[in-house]
């Protein structure tokens, strides 16, 4: 069932600068903060991913601060202390204090390919997905350092039953860990990418929301009341790959589609964000320009 969103008044999102090069980034929960990625061209094949820090008033940059040129997927603490991320630069986590300006580097195997991070509701644990020749797999390592804790199995990519290389959430109590994963049947038909939880405690895939083959459901995202879970999917286009965006009730099961203004289409490329429960952070394109916008649901 479809139903109509409208989009807020300011429509495109300022937090995240001017440039035209940025790859994603996150709000802190409290709407003070935003940091973000930037791709810059070095030449000869090298580039610097720069990651900002910000000061936000009424959701404009007041100032930003450059922390990192070899960042990826800076995600804010829950209580907005903290900023994770991962380096590239020395295959770690990278945990930032915002009050000292400190950071501290947590060690991690096979962190080259991973696209997102994300922490849980109490702070002390930071998920991750790595992608290896073997397959998928999906970890929790504690923050204040120590061994990975494996909560899946490895996915070999080659059954088509992988957890994807997208974004995560973790729901806000503590039990589980969302992501989008690959499911077939009949030795390889009726491919399709669903949503699907995993136990925080390591137990193993605990449910998912199946779709139709051929369509793609993916980058869902908890609000934080837990209530629901905004996803990308490309289930009224699935031929053409054009994302839209959707909305679960975890209570009831139903789903909707948020009607956007004609020509904006999300991009899978970035994770739905909630900003409170009734609004929606999103990158998506308008008449060929990205940008990053906002809708009330």
């Amino acid at each position: 069932m479809a139903t109509n969103g409208f989009l807020s008044q300011s429509a495109y999102y300022p937090g995240f600068g001017l440039s035209a090069d940025v790859l994603g980034g996150d709000v802190a929960r409290d709407g003070s903060k935003s940091t973000y990625i930037v791709s810059v061209d070095k030449g000869a094949g090298q580039y610097e991913f720069q990651t900002f820090l910000t000061q936000l008033v009424n959701e404009q940059v007041i100032s930003a601060t450059l922390i990192n040129r070899q960042g990826r997927a800076g995600k804010f603490s829950p209580d907005g202390q903290q900023l994770a991320f991962v380096s590239l630069a020395n295959n770690s986590l990278i945990i930032y204090d915002l009050s000292s300006g400190q950071e501290r580097s947590v060690p991690v195997a096979d962190l080259a390919f991973a696209r997102d991070i994300v922490w849980s509701p109490d702070g002390k644990w930071l998920a991750y997905n790595t992608q290896t020749n073997d397959g998928s797999r999906l970890w929790k390592i504690a923050t204040s350092g120590g061994q990975p804790v494996p909560l899946s199995p490895v996915l070999p990519v080659s059954t088509e039953n992988a957890i994807r290389n997208t974004t995560l959430t973790w729901s806000p109590d503590g039990q589980l860990i969302g992501l989008s994963r690959v499911r077939t049947d009949n030795n390889g038909m009726s491919w399709r990418a669903v949503i699907s939880f995993y136990a925080a405690t390591g137990s193993g895939e605990t449910r998912f929301f199946d779709t139709q083959p051929g369509w793609i459901d993916t980058n869902p995202q908890f609000s934080p009341d837990g209530k629901q879970l905004a996803f990308l999917s490309t289930r009224t286009s699935p031929a053409q790959f054009i994302y839209s965006l959707w909305i679960r009730d975890l209570t009831s099961g139903t789903i909707r589609r948020i009607e956007l203004l004609p020509g904006l289409i999300p991009s899978n490329d970035y994770a739905p964000r909630w900003l409170g429960n009734d609004r929606i952070l999103f990158m998506g394109t308008q008449q060929g320009k990205k940008g990053f916008f906002t809708v009330f649901i």
